[in-house]
């Protein structure tokens, strides 16, 4: 038998023409609908979303479908939400998947479809990182993000942008923060995560296209990103503190220690130690210089081949003697 939880769409919801053993109406928080079905016996169970408190908040209604999934089954539920903007997005339809309310529909229809062929998790996951890779299929692709709180990750993007652009077409977006404003650059977007499908389809499409991604984690549309660690022992041990996994999830990552002043074989031996692979690492450096190597450096190893003519420099003393060469050509110019 059936289960309806609803409040707006409720009279469609009774006229589907299924069986129906119990119904809830009206508005109820995630823990209200848990204690209501975890352990109740059912067929199916259709969510009507209206029926969720809060439910207009794109971001909390996430926070409590990922809730309700950890007690219902959710290849056995289907979620028949509201067919506007916020919702009917790309970037909401891969947090939804990923809080596991992966069989979701926006019309009654839908709901139909679903009942008599519900959907796998891969198949819904696969089918919404392809709405956005095959329309680009041009751009690569790359997010920043801070392992460790405020570890550079703005202003890193900002100097990559700043060498990328050299040699390439490029484009830099930030995600649900307003702080590309102080660059005054065009090409620097600041935008809601709600945003970012449409921003990434935009046509013509950049050679690379940089996401400063703050607090959005979304690997079914930045398929590769740099998280960026502090290594000091305050920094370190208090993010720590809020995720005490946060070394073994970074293993598998492109991890880049920044804003350090430790010395390399202090360097080595945490990698060693935390048996955590280092892609890179990026001393305190000056976004307001023209030439930035240590940034050469990682967008080098990162392939890209006409950042310094695929040419690493590697160690301070290039890095001075390639600044003192760019000042000296610069002052003998304007002598002449």
């Amino acid at each position: 038998m059936n289960i309806i939880v609803s409040n707006k769409y409720r009279s469609e919801l009774k006229n589907l023409g299924i069986n129906i053993s119990g119904a809830l109406e009206g508005i109820f928080t995630s823990s209200q609908i848990i204690n209501a079905f975890s352990n109740y016996y059912y067929e199916r169970i259709i969510l009507d979303v209206t029926a969720i408190n809060g439910y207009t908040n794109a971001s909390f209604l996430v926070s409590e479908l990922s809730k309700i999934f950890t007690a219902i089954d959710p290849g056995k539920t289907i979620v028949l939400l509201e067919n506007i903007p916020e919702f009917n997005n790309g970037v909401f339809i891969s947090s939804l998947i990923d809080a596991r309310a992966y069989n979701y529909a926006f019309d009654f229809n839908q709901v139909i479809e679903l009942y008599n062929n519900p959907k796998t998790y891969e198949q819904a996951a696969e089918f919404s990182s392809s709405r956005v890779l095959a329309t680009n299929d041009k751009s690569r692709i790359i997010g920043v993000k801070n392992a460790t709180a405020n570890a550079g990750a703005t202003t890193l993007v900002y100097m990559m942008y700043q060498e990328l652009s050299k040699k390439y077409n490029v484009k830099a977006l930030e995600l649900n923060k307003n702080d590309f404003k102080y660059f005054n650059n065009e090409n620097m977007k600041s935008i809601p995560a709600g945003d970012l499908i449409t921003e990434l389809q935009a046509q013509p499409f950049p050679d690379v296209i940089l996401i400063d991604q703050n607090d959005f984690d979304n690997d079914s549309f930045i398929k590769e990103s740099i998280y960026l660690l502090e290594p000091s022992i305050v920094k370190l041990n208090k993010a720590l503190d809020s995720n005490p996994n946060l070394i073994n999830e970074l293993k598998t990552k492109k991890v880049v220690l920044n804003r350090t002043s430790i010395s390399l074989p202090k360097l080595l031996e945490f990698s060693k130690e935390k048996e955590l692979p280092i892609f890179d690492i990026i001393r305190n450096v000056n976004e307001k210089d023209k030439i930035n190597p240590q940034v050469i450096n990682l967008l080098t190893k990162l392939g890209f081949d006409k950042a310094n003519n695929g040419n690493i420099i590697h160690d301070d003393t290039e890095k001075k003697k390639s600044l003192f060469w760019h000042f000296y050509v610069k002052s003998y110019w304007q002598i002449r």
